[in-house]
Formats: structure tokens, C-alpha cells, sequence
């Protein structure tokens, strides 16, 4: 669970932190894209680039839009070119070139590895967010606390 500080009657424990990260595709952007992204880029130039955007109610686009809000970029001002609903669909749309996309770097090692999506450095944009376990109230039942053991011992961070 991302973003959640508390829930009655459950115990949210912090499990690892990701960290979401503006990122392009170098070989499939338009020729004009390529130009903009070659100049440094800041929040306030993002109006004008083409932003692809997780849907309404997704927990990453909460967490952007609320890193972008605190910075002073208004939200209403970037024409996001398309929403999708699923990050590996917004990760196949930034891979054929359709605009920038902001997505958690867990999820891009491969792609970034080869060069595939890079990394748009010069927004020096820092978005980091906790992942949780959710854990109900009161003891566990052995198979997930087998599990819930097992996971922290192997990938916690």
C-alpha cells in the first residue's frame, strides 16, 4: 500500500521506498521532443511537453500531483497527451515515444539498463513515497505470517 498514514483498525507498517522518476523514450520521440529535452528542463517548462499521465484516483499521480502542487506547478496547467490506466500500459506508451511519463524506477531497471528510457536528469525532480505492509488488527494467519516473514527477510529495503 502507497500513501496511506493510517487506517483504523489496521497496523501500516513501512516496508521499502520507491522513488518515481521523469523519464522519455531517446530513440522513439519526435524529432521536436528530442530538441526540447536536449535543453535543460524545468517544473515550469512542463506545460509545454507532452505529459503521459496515470488515471484519476492512481496512487502514483497523487503522489506527483502533490510533489508538483508544494512546488507551485498548478496541475490544471499541463495538458497531460494521454491517461492511461495501468503502469506497464503508461511504460509501453512512453516506450513507443508518445510523450514523457513520470513512473517509479523499480519498475524501469531493464529499460533504463538499456538505454531504452532515459532518465530526463536536468528536472532535477526528487518524488519519493513509502510503501506499507496493511496489516489487520490482531495475529496473523500462519500461511501470511510465513509469508509476511519471508518477503522482509528477502526484499526489504
Amino acid at each position: 500500500m502507497e500513501g496511506l498514514t493510517r487506517a483504523s483498525g489496521l497496523h501500516l507498517e513501512p516496508f521499502t521506498l520507491d522513488e518515481i522518476i521523469p523519464i522519455y523514450a531517446p530513440g522513439q520521440v519526435s524529432k521536436a521532443l528530442k530538441q526540447q529535452l536536449a535543453q535543460p528542463v524545468s517544473l515550469e517548462m512542463l506545460p509545454q511537453l507532452p505529459i503521459l499521465w496515470r488515471e484519476s484516483g492512481s496512487g502514483t499521480r497523487r503522489v506527483i500531483e502533490e510533489h508538483f502542487s508544494k512546488h507551485g506547478l498548478r496541475i490544471q496547467s499541463l495538458k497531460p497527451n494521454l491517461v492511461f490506466g495501468s503502469t506497464m500500459a503508461l511504460k509501453h506508451a512512453t516506450l513507443a515515444g508518445l510523450g514523457i511519463a513520470f513512473m517509479p524506477r523499480r519498475v524501469l531497471q531493464q529499460e533504463l539498463a538499456l538505454k531504452r528510457l532515459r532518465q530526463i536528469d536536468s528536472l532535477k525532480l526528487s518524488i519519493e513515497r513509502t510503501f506499507s505492509w496493511v496489516i489487520p488488527a490482531g495475529e496473523l494467519p500462519p500461511e501470511l505470517k510465513s509469508f509476511y516473514r519471508w518477503v522482509n527477510a528477502h526484499f526489504r529495503t
